[in-house]
């Protein structure tokens, strides 16, 4: 597979990068263990009376510093990553662990971000600063509106913030259902599954070089890749009230089956299966 910048779904619920969630989480309870004195020497505190708070927006650190993994990007991973880590009576981030991981790629990333943090305003505890516990979840998200990846740059750690997402100025669950030819030997064999295809959409909005970053059989790829060089141009990505090329990624899913409730992606006609004229019993 291809580096993998940002996967979309096809109903376009636009796509991107790494965000921190709004609001920050301490990892602690309210016991009374947690509120012990702030005059015991090496005490690291979970819960205190005024929480640690950073002194910089973190969304915005994050998004300034994260590079989604090549390997979590060629793999479609994406997730919540916990970080644990102590904020010092200085404010300093220090002993950063992941508590909660998704994959060691994307776990990697997070504690590399996390450890480049500048200090922090420190928890207070009876009039005191302190050393406290905090986890700060990192969201990686392959499905998001405003982090995308630039055509003069393709490296999936280079990202750019755009003020609007590229989007088809047609219906385009319809457009895919209406021109898709299911494959003959995978209907013969029942493969479905989904293919991701990368694609540059252009400044004038137009579609170039579809190519299968996901793989799913050779004949579905090639119907994805096929259907993908067919879409009308689209309204291109805005960024400083301009338009700017970026690489985009659609998902298009081959289903053998009738759509299941509550699917997100797109979901194409039910598709007969061939009947065999002959035994195909073996044994």
């Amino acid at each position: 597979m291809k580096l993998f910048q940002v996967l979309i779904l096809l109903v376009l619920s636009a796509n991107a990068f790494a965000q921190t969630s709004s609001n920050l989480q301490n990892t602690g309870d309210d016991s009374a263990a947690a509120k012990q004195s702030a005059t015991t020497p090496g005490t690291v505190f979970t819960y205190v009376e005024q929480m640690p708070e950073p002194t910089f927006n973190v969304s915005t650190f994050i998004k300034e510093n994260v590079h989604y993994p090549e390997e979590a990007n060629l793999n479609g991973n994406e997730g919540k990553v916990f970080v644990k880590f102590i904020v010092n009576a200085d404010g300093e981030v220090e002993n950063a662990v992941v508590a909660k991981g998704v994959c060691a790629s994307l776990d990697s990333e997070s504690l590399r971000v996390v450890r480049l943090m500048s200090k922090w305003k420190p928890g207070m505890q009876n009039g005191k600063t302190v050393a406290v516990y905090y986890t700060l979840p990192i969201v990686f998200s392959l499905v998001h509106s405003d982090w995308l990846s630039p055509l003069s740059t393709p490296k999936s750690d280079k990202r750019v913030y755009v003020d609007e997402a590229p989007k088809p100025g047609y219906d385009l669950a319809k457009f895919v259902e209406g021109i898709m030819e299911y494959p003959q030997d995978a209907k013969v064999l029942g493969i479905s599954g989904e293919v991701r295809v990368r694609f540059q959409v252009l400044e004038s909005g137009k579609i170039m070089d579809p190519q299968v970053v996901g793989t799913v059989y050779p004949s579905l790829d090639a119907e994805a890749v096929r259907i993908a060089k067919s879409f009308p141009d689209w309204r291109p990505a805005i960024k400083d009230g301009k338009a700017f090329g970026v690489y985009y990624y659609a998902t298009i899913k081959f289903s053998t089956g009738p759509p299941m409730s509550g699917d997100s992606t797109l979901d194409y006609k039910n598709i007969a299966f061939p009947e065999p004229t002959f035994n195909i019993n073996l044994y």
